[in-house]
């Protein structure tokens, strides 16, 4: 039977016997260890300083359980919406989360890295417009083949040179391997020749 309750605020946390203990201090300065429940498939390991209401069972304080958190970080939900959030050691910002918004968007946030990890396929699916903007550099490998399907045009646009490295480069369904001034190419059933050209650099 649960019979007291008290506010712990955490100062340390350890693993122990297959549960997280968390050692907590009273506004009386008074320390006690409690043991912390959780909801399931959920690994949450709270920052110093968060406030625990605590209950001990039978009136035994070595028997007591965490019941719910309270941290320093401000309540910006809307209603109906969900946030998850990481904070640092100190429980004194947010670092990363996800914010379920009431409008159906999702916004997802990493103050250093975002690692996603697939074991498998993935499928991604846009509906409308997709914009990615990196401000550093950018490196896409691919360990088989790989096809860009542009069902309208297609502009290709650097800022000094682009370099394109290749045993033979094919330009639609016929043309020679390598483009060059006064080529014949068949592009989509269009035979041109190639009547201006840029400087040619080495791929390789």
């Amino acid at each position: 039977m649960i019979n007291k309750f008290s506010f712990l605020s955490v100062i340390q946390t350890l693993y122990a016997q297959g549960a997280r203990i968390i050692k907590g201090e009273k506004f009386s300065r008074e320390n006690h260890n409690a043991i912390q429940f959780h909801s399931g498939n959920e690994d949450f390991n709270p920052a110093n300083g968060t406030e625990m209401l605590c209950a001990a069972i039978n009136n035994n304080n070595a028997s007591t359980a965490v019941l719910v958190y309270k941290d320093k970080i401000q309540r910006i939900s809307n209603q109906g919406e969900k946030r998850i959030y990481s904070t640092d050691e100190d429980g004194a910002e947010v670092v990363a989360e996800i914010h379920l918004k009431n409008d159906g968007k999702l916004y997802i946030e990493a103050t250093d890295e975002l690692d996603l990890v697939v074991g498998g396929n993935c499928n991604i699916t846009i509906s409308g417009n997709a914009v990615l903007g990196i401000t550093g550099n950018a490196t896409v490998e691919v360990g088989g083949d790989a096809s860009l399907d542009v069902t309208g045009a297609c502009d290709i646009t650097a800022g000094t040179e682009a370099n394109i490295d290749a045993p033979a480069i094919n330009l639609g369904t016929g043309g020679a391997y390598i483009a060059r001034l006064g080529d014949q190419v068949t592009v989509g059933g269009i035979t041109g020749t190639i009547t201006s050209a840029s400087l040619l650099h080495k791929c390789g």
